[in-house]
């Protein structure tokens, strides 16, 4: 018996000290555990008679431990309780994380009126960016869609200008969408940023019914005054309507580069027989068609408060622009254009130029 003491107390050290391999800890747990539901029945059964005192002082014996192993004791239960409780609390909130990421991603992969709502999204930034703005466009190997916890999507793309031969990026563009609405968007520009409203002095193209308001002679004195071995970006307005096929021919005697066409919708006429100007839209040259131009249009008009939150003009009367095409096709009265500063200078003698404004320049990469 007392060697059955003495071992079970060496037991109870090592269990207290934390010397015990995984094995032996669980075994010795249940032989306390047994212990335990003795002692209960028997102190249920008996009571505290007196012909059961002696046994109680030897059980008293038997389980006395001493206040450091107690101590122990406690301290490795409550901190082993509160670790494991603080585990499974992480656990629980990195599979919540990750449940709504996985949802986040389903919704935005599914729902759209074209593709998903994801790509939608994206193709209707890109569009509104190059129908509204003059030889700005976005390249598609530069644009980035992530999708963030809590039905979020991040979007970012680069923007470019052709100003003479080569390519050039000129800034980035921002949006972030929560549970499927836009939020403001964000433009960082290393060129000067189109006014939202735009006025004689910062419109790119004169309608050919447009007032006098524009100065349609500082363009031309402005390309004069610019040395040899330049390159510019430049809008020229036309005296009448012109159809697409028509412009490749138009200026066969000047080496330049057709960029974007400016394209007739009604607006246009609307405003300038209030003496007011409208924001032109129309298609890159080098990689739309007219066809092209008509189902972007449509796709804005579909989008339209999206596409009116990315363009720089807040509002662009898109179904009233879409039914004008439908009915009257896709005339042009401008083209944005790109090449030699002497180049585009000849243009002035042009009969069906009206006007010329000037936009950025570059040293010579032609």
């Amino acid at each position: 018996m007392a060697d059955d003491m003495q071992e079970f107390q060496q037991k109870l050290r090592n269990y207290a000290d934390g010397n015990m391999t995984e094995e032996e800890q669980a075994a010795f747990e249940r032989e306390l555990e047994k212990m335990e539901t003795y002692q209960t029945f028997l102190e249920a059964e008996l009571g505290e008679h007196p012909s059961t005192l002696a046994s109680s002082e030897r059980r008293s014996a038997l389980y006395d431990l001493d206040e450091r192993s107690e101590r122990r004791i406690l301290f490795r239960s409550k901190w082993k309780s509160r670790l494991t409780s603080g585990f499974f609390n992480v656990l629980f909130v990195l599979l919540a994380i990750a449940t709504v990421q996985l949802v986040t991603l389903i919704f935005y992969a599914t729902g759209g009126q074209y593709d998903n709502r994801a790509n939608d999204n994206r193709d209707v930034i890109v569009t509104a960016i190059e129908t509204t703005e003059p030889n700005l466009y976005v390249d598609d190997q530069q644009i980035d869609v992530r999708t963030r916890p809590f039905f979020t999507l991040d979007t970012r793309m680069d923007l470019y200008k052709q100003i003479g031969r080569d390519p050039e990026p000129v800034g980035e563009f921002e949006m972030r969408f929560v549970l499927n609405e836009p939020q403001t968007p964000h433009r960082n520009l290393i060129i000067a940023p189109p006014p939202e409203t735009p006025t004689g002095k910062t419109i790119e193209f004169a309608y050919p019914t447009a007032g006098t308001q524009l100065d349609l002679k500082k363009g031309w004195e402005r390309l004069a005054k610019l040395p040899e071995g330049t390159v510019a970006e430049a809008y020229v307005s036309f005296q009448d309507f012109v159809s697409p096929n028509q412009v490749p021919t138009l200026f066969e005697d000047a080496s330049l580069t057709d960029l974007w066409y400016a394209v007739d919708t009604g607006v246009e006429k609307e405003f300038a027989e209030e003496y007011a100007l409208a924001t032109p839209v129309g298609y890159r040259a080098q990689t739309k068609t007219p066809d092209d131009f008509k189902k972007d249009l449509r796709v804005l008009a579909d989008h339209a408060h999206l596409a009116e939150d990315v363009a720089r003009a807040k509002e662009l009367y898109l179904e009233q622009r879409v039914a004008y095409v439908e009915q009257n096709g896709v005339r042009l009265y401008g083209v944005a254009v790109t090449g030699p500063t002497k180049e585009i200078l000849k243009l002035q003698q042009h009969p069906n130029v009206r006007g010329i404004q000037i936009g950025e320049v570059r040293l010579w990469n032609w």
